[in-house]
Formats: C-alpha cells, sequence, structure tokens
C-alpha cells in the first residue's frame, strides 16, 4: 500500500528531491518508465524506494506491492 506524502519536505523522500546533477546521484539508480521500473524490479539491483503518482502505482501496483521497498 502507498505512503501518500504530502510535502517535498518530507524526510522519506530526501532522495528524490533537487538531484540536478549526476554526481549528485552517483549511487542512485532512477527508474522513469514503466517498461524500467518493470524490468528493475527483475534485475540484480536492490530497489530502495519506489515514488509514484497515484495513477502509475496503479498501472505498477502488480510489480511493485511484492518487492519489499516503500512506495511513496
Amino acid at each position: 500500500m502507498p505512503i501518500l506524502i504530502d510535502s517535498a519536505d518530507d524526510p522519506r523522500v530526501a532522495d528524490y528531491v533537487g538531484l540536478r546533477d549526476r554526481a549528485e546521484r552517483a549511487d542512485v539508480f532512477i527508474a522513469e518508465s514503466k517498461l524500467v521500473v518493470r524490468r528493475l524490479v527483475t534485475s540484480k539491483f536492490q530497489v530502495r524506494s519506489f515514488l509514484l503518482a497515484p495513477e502509475r502505482y496503479e498501472e505498477l501496483r502488480d510489480v511493485v506491492d511484492p518487492v519489499n521497498a516503500p512506495v511513496y
């Protein structure tokens, strides 16, 4: 079940806020498309979290719900 985030100041989404420079996110992989998210969850990479709009969550819930990572 997704966790509702009301503000970009919420520390749970700090990994996503203000990422403009590749050097700032050297240890973070951000998957943005539905296809890439679907491939990510079956890859060797460990998922730390998901940040999804409500409609995107509905489209991807079959793959993100089984992953042991928070969904925001």
